[in-house]
């Protein structure tokens, strides 16, 4: 198993080259981490899809060009994700995130913080189609609302860990796992 962050100083300079000459030469590659790789985009995320079947982890995290085009790409070529972070990947909406359910239902760990564009239909397709999701974070989806919330409390048991903070939820009582 072949574990490689890239989110350190100087990551900046990181490309999509850099991307594709990583998924051509570790194909074996399940964890990694570009956070702050603000020159990768869809084309590189293609690559990694293409390349890096076995990807369980990856962080993509502050990589603001990545858009569903990259998600979509991502969820036909590693089915195997359990862990995503996609945090401030501001181009990222619910289509994406659509295409992300259905293509990795074993999905276990996402975060979606700030990811503006990401409303309750996203989150209702993320609980449908991720059944064992335990730890989600939603800081700053301002269009989710007690809607998505409720689909995620019907419909992901396994759910442990739900950060709201800066959402439009408007039932404080509202937790996981009542029945109301």
């Amino acid at each position: 198993h072949l574990n490689i962050s890239l989110n350190r100083w100087g990551s900046e300079q990181v490309t999509d080259i850099g991307i594709e000459r990583l998924a051509a030469g570790c194909p074996n590659l399940n964890h990694l981490e570009v956070g702050g790789c603000k020159q990768v985009t869809d084309v590189g995320v293609g690559w990694l899809a293409a390349g890096c079947a076995n990807l369980n982890h990856l962080s993509l995290r502050d990589c603001e060009q990545v858009t569903d085009v990259g998600i979509m790409l991502l969820a036909g070529g590693c089915p195997n994700l359990n862990h995503v972070d996609l945090e401030h990947c501001t181009q990222v909406t619910d289509v994406g995130i659509e295409r992300l359910a259905a293509g990795c239902p074993n999905l276990n760990r996402i975060n979606l913080n700030s990811c503006d564009l990401v409303t309750n239909v996203g989150i209702e397709q993320l609980a449908d189609g991720c059944p064992n999701l335990n730890h989600l974070e939603l800081v700053g989806c301002h269009q989710v609302t007690d809607v998505g919330v409720e689909r995620l409390a019907a419909r992901c048991p396994n759910l442990n860990h739900l950060n709201l903070m800066f959402c439009t939820v408007q039932r404080p009582w509202l937790r996981i796992g009542d029945e109301r």
